[in-house]
C-alpha cells in the first residue's frame, strides 16, 4: 500500500491531478486486501465482502493483464481518450460454402476505434509490489 500511496502523491504533486484509478494484478490485490493492522483486524475490512474497496479514493481495477509486481495509478480522464473511427457494422451472409443449404448464417460485427494517450504524465507506474 505504501507504493500505491507514493504513486498517488507523485500524481498529485507532478501534474497536479487527482488519482481516479488504481490497476493491480490479482496477486498484488490479495496482498493489499489481506493486510492487517497491529490489532489483527483487516485494514480494508472483511476480505470476503463483495464490496470492492477503493485506495485513496481511487477506483480499484483487478486484472491479469497487469504484470504481477507492478501496477498503475492514473487519472483516466486526463490520461487517454478513445476515438471512434466508424460505428459498429454488422453483416450477415448465407453465401459461404454449404451455408445456404444448411440454413446457416455467418455474422461479422466490427467497430473501428483507437486509444490515444493524450497526457502520459497522468499515468504513474508502481513497481516493487509484493
Amino acid at each position: 500500500m505504501d507504493a500505491v500511496l507514493k504513486a498517488q502523491t507523485k500524481l498529485r504533486t507532478g501534474p497536479f491531478l487527482e488519482p481516479t484509478d488504481v490497476i493491480l494484478h490479482p496477486n498484488n490485490f490479495e496482498t493489499v486486501r489481506l493486510a492487517k493492522g497491529s490489532d489483527g483486524t483487516y485494514i480494508l475490512g472483511n476480505p470476503l465482502s463483495q464490496d470492492r474497496p477503493s485506495l485513496g479514493g481511487a477506483r480499484l481495477h483487478i486484472t491479469t493483464d497487469m504484470t504481477a509486481g507492478t501496477g498503475l495509478v492514473m487519472n483516466s480522464g486526463e490520461a487517454a481518450r478513445v476515438y471512434l473511427r466508424s460505428d459498429v457494422r454488422v453483416e450477415i451472409a448465407t453465401e459461404h460454402g454449404e451455408f445456404f443449404r444448411s440454413n446457416l448464417r455467418a455474422i461479422v460485427a466490427e467497430e473501428r476505434l483507437t486509444l490515444a494517450v493524450r497526457r502520459p504524465s497522468a499515468i504513474v507506474k508502481v513497481t516493487g509490489l509484493n
